[in-house]
């Protein structure tokens, strides 16, 4: 009777505990929201008024921009609504009551765990695919709104949906080709496309030069109009030179895709398109992967700082005292700045090829781990002073 009674008082505190998290929580992330939408219409109002942009494009412009910025908002609108949550039980002697009934601190902590895990997942959804994508579209979807022109008059959208003067290497099969024009976005032929071909020891072997070249997917063939086709021998003396009308290739193993993709920046990528990008350029050198290889394995820790600033804030915010709030408080800020910064590090030596991608992306998820078990042990130990005094700091660290 009496189990059955202290379950039904936990789920009655989780109820409230819940809500007193989830309502300072959506007034942050919507005021956040607001904030960005009205920063960010502000650099572009008078473009979209220019050109006469319809409301209905410029809703669709932000709402298709807002997985990367939810990513983005939803661990500090996490960090601040904990934070203010669990001061504010604690002004009013509620978390003192409980832990009095015998409330243990998993049971005050399962909620606010349980919203974690569950903004981890949302950030891991968004940032799957939508994130990357949206913040990689936003400039392109801004030039087709506009119809912006460069300072050459050249229409701003083409920088987006063209590329000019491509150079491309395809180590594996020693082929360089050299594209003057081709679209990122559909399967236009290639335009002035110049194709060497090397040998084993890098000696030119044969060249093609073609106005329009044309990749079938179906039957993987490469078709080549109007063609100059070179043959040469290892001294560099012309062996044969042929001008037919149009050259069928079945046996080069580029297409359009692998050789656009080396065009492509790493941080604007889902995870999809990062996995596509590795395994057709595998044969290149390990620099030239390496942001790649990051950011995928960055796509798959970051969603876990949502679930890991719960175990750090809440303990160092569940203090009784005054003086001890707000320096919890104070450190739970200066570890999350401390995060992102190391988050920063980390990642450009990553995407250097200074250390491996896996501990680019990982090291500030598992430091920030396991200081938020070291605290969870604390707390519930009843170390109440962890960060108001030189003898509580000396105990933190040495014990």
């Amino acid at each position: 009777m009496r189990a059955c009674s202290l379950t039904s008082i936990v789920g009655i505190l989780s109820r409230h505990l819940l809500t007193s998290f989830l309502l300072p929580f959506s007034y942050l992330i919507g005021g956040l929201i607001a904030i960005w939408l009205v920063v960010d219409l502000a650099n572009y109002l008078n473009d979209f008024l220019e050109a006469h942009v319809p409301i209905s494009g410029i809703v669709n412009l932000y709402w298709r921009q807002l997985p990367s910025v939810l990513v983005q908002m939803l661990p500090v609108s996490l960090l601040l609504a904990l934070l203010y949550s669990i001061i504010r039980l604690a002004q009013a002697n509620e978390l003192l009551a409980m832990s009095g009934s015998g409330v243990s601190l998993a049971s005050i902590l399962a909620p606010f765990l349980g919203c974690g895990l569950a903004l981890s997942a949302v950030v891991a959804l968004l940032n799957y695919k939508l994130a990357p994508q949206a913040e990689g579209a936003k400039g392109r979807l801004v030039a087709e709104l506009t119809n912006g022109r460069d300072g050459d008059g050249r229409l701003k959208l083409d920088r987006y949906d063209y590329v000019v003067g491509h150079l491309y290497a395809n180590r594996r099969d020693a082929r360089l080709w050299y594209i003057q024009r081709f679209s990122k976005r559909s399967q236009d032929p290639l335009k002035g496309v110049q194709i060497t071909q090397l040998d084993a020891d890098g000696t030119v072997v044969g060249k093609f030069d073609t106005p329009s070249a044309t990749y079938d997917p179906v039957t993987h063939l490469w078709r080549l109009e109007k063609p100059r086709i070179v043959r040469l021998d290892k001294a560099g003396d012309l062996i044969s030179e042929r001008f037919p009308a149009e050259e069928l290739i079945n046996d080069w193993s580029e297409t359009p895709s692998r050789i656009g993709a080396a065009t492509m920046q790493a941080q604007y990528l889902s995870v999809p398109e990062l996995q596509f990008y590795l395994a057709e350029n595998a044969d290149s050198p390990d620099s030239l992967l390496a942001p790649f290889r990051t950011a995928l394995q960055d796509h798959f820790a970051l969603p876990f700082l949502c679930v890991l600033l719960v175990l750090v804030a809440a303990p160092l915010s569940m203090s009784h005292a005054r003086r001890g709030v707000i320096a919890g408080v104070a450190a739970a800020i200066l570890i999350f700045f401390a995060y992102f910064f190391l988050n920063r590090l980390f990642l450009a030596l990553g995407q250097g090829a200074r250390i491996s991608p896996f501990w680019a992306a990982w090291t500030q998820i598992l430091l920030l781990l396991a200081a938020g078990l070291v605290l969870l042990r604390r707390r519930s130990l009843h170390h109440d002073r962890l960060f108001t005094s030189w003898r509580g700091l000396r105990h933190f660290f040495v014990g």
